[in-house]
Order: structure tokens, then sequence, then C-alpha cells
């Protein structure tokens, strides 16, 4: 690997030894040459033979190095490349000194990006590493996008398939201007049809993003006719195997890759726990309509092994909470654009029924969590400390134990999320979510805080993307919380005011 002082060095020394053999074409001439032009405006208004022009190939190499010199300011590096590609691009020689700009971290993007459209554009063949990250910036750059996507019709290669499958999966629709070249890609590359492909890959025991895979089909296959494909394959995949268990068990085939995930993990170490949990949804879709989402397998399997807990009905826990939230004050939430239902949050009888017996088990459960003193001194810790140290952990998960809801806080991520998650949320607490109640965040940096009452937006989105329940506690006072529940249908209930503990 040069450092930058060597290839500045080597450069400019090619660039002298250019110079000089073009300078020895007119030596005893007695006159100085210019040097060769360095723009395609420039070589238009040079004579390109005679007592002063120069050679194409001499100007087609000393534009050359200029593009290759990296103590040359950007827009020079540009306009030398422009004029490299006027008068050489279809030379191979040409394309792999270019091409090896693309490796170098250090080529600025404007160059980067001259340099990779004319080597799209020429079918060069050794484009694989650089396609398809670069399809990830083009979404402003429609012409890019569109020779990146050529490029890869006419070179199809397993490395690649798995990129374009995460790149598919993030197109907003499934009838997009992309769609079928997208279709085209995945079948030159694997010589099946896209979704036979898709359907192998995900039973494949081979590292691939089985989640957008996922997500692709269940877009654009009828659910019942997906469901069907998926039973018939003979499974070669854990994650096969366990999209096969919760179908034959609940009826269930996640819709994205957050759900899958989820399905995946519990298949590995909850595979004990799958019957019983059949059984108490069996219960609830006979009794309430229910319909089975991998985010309730946590509240289903404890309950069905919780006897005392199962006597009670989804109508003795729609009064019991009427009850309860009544008698206490709430906090207004103010509802966001992006969300559903979120009204009158502090008027429990006008939301019961759009709530899930998923919902109201939930909602009983954390009501009566929040209710005991040891967790409210426990809360009054945490506010402390937040209060004390913004970094101070804010989230954790709640988790079904002994019979009742019990909270564990979770220690914050190193460094912020790139993703656009909720601050707060690490890996790990994400990773063991998949078998939890719920999420809970707390907003306890300052003691009167009410105007972050409730789930944020980013939250509401993070909940629906994630496939989670949450709950968000504010600090309305010194000694005074206010809980919001949330789901990812975009509903949001008051659980009301609690004190602190001493």
């Amino acid at each position: 690997m040069h450092t930058i002082e060597q290839k500045v060095t080597m450069n400019r020394t090619m660039g002298l030894l250019l110079l000089a053999a073009a300078a020895m074409t007119t030596e005893g001439c007695g006159e100085q040459m210019a040097p060769p032009p360095q723009s395609p405006a420039e070589y238009r208004r040079t004579p390109q033979s005679g007592r002063n022009g120069y050679p194409r190939r001499t100007v087609l190499l000393a534009n050359l190095q200029r593009v290759m010199d990296p103590s040359l300011a950007t827009d020079e590096r540009v306009e030398s490349c422009r004029l490299v590609l006027e008068l050489g691009a279809s030379d191979p020689s040409v394309q792999r000194r270019l091409s090896t700009l693309l490796a170098d971290p250090d080529t600025p993007r404007d160059l980067h990006r001259a340099v990779l459209t004319v080597l799209l554009e020429h079918n060069y063949p050794d484009l694989a590493a650089y396609a398809v990250p670069a399809l990830y910036r083009s979404d402003q750059d429609p012409e890019l996008r569109k020779a990146l996507l050529a490029w890869l019709t006419h070179n199809p290669s397993p490395q690649v398939l798995g990129e374009v499958v995460k790149l598919w999966a993030g197109e907003p629709t499934a009838t997009g201007p992309e769609e079928p070249r997208y279709r085209q890609i995945v079948e030159l590359i694997s010589g099946r049809k896209w979704d036979e492909a898709l359907l192998a890959r995900i039973n494949s025991p081979a590292t691939f993003p089985r989640g957008p895979a996922l997500e692709l089909l269940t877009a654009r296959l009828p659910a019942s006719a997906l469901k069907q494909r998926v039973m018939r394959q003979p499974p070669a995949s854990e994650a096969m195997a366990a999209l096969q268990s919760f179908l034959e068990s609940f009826d269930y085939l996640p819709d994205d890759r957050a759900e899958f995930a989820a399905v995946s993990a519990l298949f590995k170490s909850r595979l004990e726990m799958i019957s019983d949990a059949s059984r108490l949804a069996a219960q609830w879709r006979r009794d309430h309509g229910y319909r089975f989402n991998v985010r309730d397998f946590h509240l289903l399997s404890r309950l069905a092994r919780d006897p005392l807990r199962t006597q009670s009905s989804v109508a003795q826990l729609v009064i019991g909470l009427g009850r309860s939230l009544a008698g206490r004050q709430h906090v207004a939430y103010a509802a966001r654009q992006d969300q559903r239902a979120t009204v009158n949050t502090d008027q429990f009888g006008l939301q019961a029924e759009m709530l899930t017996a998923a919902d109201l088990w939930n909602l009983s459960l954390l009501d009566e969590m929040l209710s005991r003193p040891r967790m409210q001194a426990a809360l009054k810790i945490i506010a402390d400390r937040n209060r004390a140290d913004a970094r101070s952990a804010r989230s954790g998960l709640v988790f079904y134990q002994h019979g009742q809801a019990e909270a564990m806080l979770y220690p914050p991520p190193e460094s912020p999320a790139a993703d656009g998650r909720p601050s707060a949320t690490s890996d790990r607490m994400i990773r063991d979510g998949r078998d939890a109640l719920a999420r809970f965040y707390v907003h306890f940096d300052r003691a009167f805080n009410t105007a972050q009452v409730g789930p944020s937006e980013p939250q509401m989105r993070d909940a629906r993307e994630g496939s989670y329940y949450g709950i968000v506690l504010t600090s309305v006072s010194e000694n005074v919380f206010a809980a919001h529940y949330y789901n990812p249908r975009g509903q949001v209930v008051s659980l009301g005011k609690f004190t602190f503990g001493p």
C-alpha cells in the first residue's frame, strides 16, 4: 500500500517523463511548448498536429497521470478524467488504470462517480465489488442507477445476489419502475425464476439475507400460495425449518425481516414452548378472533404455563383495567401524524374494542408492575441517575417471570445507532427483545418533562418496523411519572400517573 506522498512522487515522475518525451519531438525548434491540454475544452482549442500540437496518445497519457495524481484539486482531476474518457475510454489499459481509483478510499466522490460511470457503460467486467455498494448511494442519481442495474444485468454474479436482494427489498413498492430489472438480475444470476431462487436461498444453509428475501416474497405472492410452497420445501436450513414450524403451529408466516429473525431465534431457543403457545393462541382465536404474531410468543408461552392467570377472561381484563385507569389522573398525549387511534388515550373504554387479547394482557401486567412499590422505588433510582448523568441507562425490556411482569434495565449502546432506531436501544436489547413482553423507555432526564410525554415519532416508527410493544415512562414532576403503552399498529394507551418510590 503506497502512502499519498509516494503516490504523488510516482505520478509526478511519470508526468515529467511524458513531457520530456514530448519535448524531444520538438528539440531544436527554439521555442517552449505549452503543457498538453487538460480538459475537453482546452483540447478542442489546441492544434492536434504541427509544431504546437501534441500527439493524441501523449495527451491521453498526460491526463491519465493527472487523474491519478492525488495532489491535484478534485475539479482538475475530473476535467482530465473527462478528456481521458473522450480520447481513450474504450482502451482496456486505460480502463484497468482507472479501475484502481475505485479501490482507493482517498478517491474523491465526484471522481469515483465519473470513473465508475464510464466503466459501467463500457461493461468493464471486474466491478462487482463497487457496483452493488454504489447502488446504495444512487437514489439521487437516476442515470448512475440505470447504468448500475444495466451492468448487473449483463454481468450476473452469485457473489452479488445477496446485495441485490437487500437493495430490491429496500424499494418503496413492489410495482416500481425497476421491478422487472431486479427480477431479471436475480434470474440471470441464479438461473431460476426469481421466486424459486429466493425460496431456494432461504432454504440454503449458506449465509444469505433471508429476511429481505422473505419480504420480497410476501409482498409479491398471495399469502396462501406462499404458505403452501414453504411447507412443500424439504427443510435444508434451520431458517426454513423454523418457518414451517410456525406455519404448522400458528398458521403464521412472518411479513418482514424483524419477525423472521424472531421466528428463527425462538425456534432455536424455545422449541419446547411452541406447542403450549400454539394451544393458547388457538383458544384466543376461537374466543376472540385473535391472529397470532410472533411478538406475542413470549406472553402466550408463559401464560399457557400459568393456570392461575389463564382463568381470567378478556372481559375481566377490560373491566379490571377500566377501573384501575379510571381511578388515576392522566397526562394528555399529542397524537402524531403517522399514528392512528391515539385520541382520548385517557378514556380506556373508547379504545378497548380496538385492542387485541395480547394488548389487554400486556396492559394488565404492566399496570400491576408499575403499581408495585418495589418497582416504583427502582424507577426513582433510575430517575436520579438520569438527571445526574444523561449517559446512564434509559431503556430495557419487560419479561414475564414468576407469574408477573418484571423490568430489566439494559446499558445504552457504546455509540449512537446509525439506522434511525431510538438512541437508547442496544443490539443486545434488540436480540433479547425477540422473547420479551415489551420494550420500555424512560424520559427521566428532567423532573418536569411533560413535553416529552408518550412515545416519540421515531419510537413509534421503530415499533412498527421492529414489530414490538413498548411503554414510555415520563417524569412530570419531582415525584410523579406518566406511563403510555403503544403497539406496532400505532395505538397508544395512557396508564396514568404513578408516584416514584421513596
